[in-house]
């Protein structure tokens, strides 16, 4: 039998030279076709949404499983050189008060992180008498920019906000209990009806936010498309950054937390969605934030 042919990713084969690939390559090779119509389904405007849906998904699992690179693949689809994905890694603290760091860190991933294709992951720690939460994120490279001053700003604008909205629930709460309690509210629940309403603000108002700045992404995307008139191809960084992540963290020795499951009150996530549909993103701004939403692979 003769020698093998050998290929490169991204390569297109007639049968007859697909034929002469070893076992290894032609499975290899079947797959990237498998991926390229799916990459294909996923950026299809006519497709159904949850044919959509599913194919993103199927892509997802598929470059994370096989460790393809589907920067290779695009290049041929478009016609663009965009080399493979980098992922960074960047820390940014955030406050530890009312013993929300965790949950501060949860809606600014929910926001910004996520929206973008990235992951994150969080711990507390302490120095002196100061206690903050730091959140460890990973982000493809051409969107890190535009990530750390949009998680500036909306950090300034939810304390802000959170603490008008909460300032008004807790007064709310006290007229209220006034009707209820000969003595007035027991301190035990103000305390407790509070930490729930903060905690209820905090995870909607980053899910609302978060699905503006995805909005607004697609939105540049769709943009750009129609300017260039080429296809950008659905890639999931989402699964590439979650990987990174673990590696790292395989690597030094340490275990990824999951979040967990929190109560929070229905007055907070009313007062989060209505703050957070009002959250200035400069989205619509023309220049360096649409092209970077634009670029933005994920």
């Amino acid at each position: 039998m003769g020698e093998y042919r050998t290929f490169q990713s991204g390569e297109i084969l007639s049968d007859t030279e697909r034929a002469k690939l070893s076992p290894a390559d032609k499975k290899r090779y079947d797959l990237e076709q498998k991926l390229r119509g799916l990459m294909k389904l996923a950026n299809d405007e006519g497709a159904h949404d949850g044919e959509r849906e599913n194919a993103t998904r199927m892509i997802a699992k598929l470059i994370t499983r096989h460790q393809i690179d589907v920067a290779l693949i695009r290049e041929k689809e478009t016609g663009e050189a965009s080399g493979p994905v980098k992922i960074v890694k960047f820390d940014i603290e955030v406050s530890n008060r009312f013993n929300l760091g965790g949950i501060r860190a949860q809606a600014l991933n929910r926001a910004v992180i996520h929206p973008l294709g990235g992951y994150s992951v969080y711990f507390h720690y302490r120095h002196s008498t100061k206690v903050a939460t730091i959140v460890e994120c990973y982000l493809p490279e051409d969107v890190v920019d535009f990530a750390k001053m949009l998680l500036a700003s909306l950090t300034l604008q939810v304390e802000t906000s959170m603490k008008v909205a909460t300032t008004r629930f807790v007064r709310e709460l006290r007229e209220s209990a006034d009707r209820q309690y000969i003595y007035g509210l027991p301190k035990s629940v103000e305390t407790s009806e509070t930490a729930k309403f903060r905690k209820g603000y905090l995870l909607t108002w980053g899910s609302v936010v978060g699905r503006r700045v995805a909005a607004g992404r697609q939105e540049a995307r769709d943009e750009a498309q129609q300017f260039t008139g080429k296809e950008l191809a659905v890639l999931d960084t989402f699964a590439l950054a979650k990987k990174t992540a673990q590696d790292l963290a395989e690597a030094e020795g340490s275990k990824i937390r999951s979040s967990r499951a929190v109560t929070v009150s229905q007055d907070g996530r009313m007062a989060g969605a209505k703050d957070g549909r009002r959250a200035q993103l400069g989205i619509n701004e023309v220049g360096g934030t649409r092209k970077a939403l634009a670029r933005g692979r994920g």
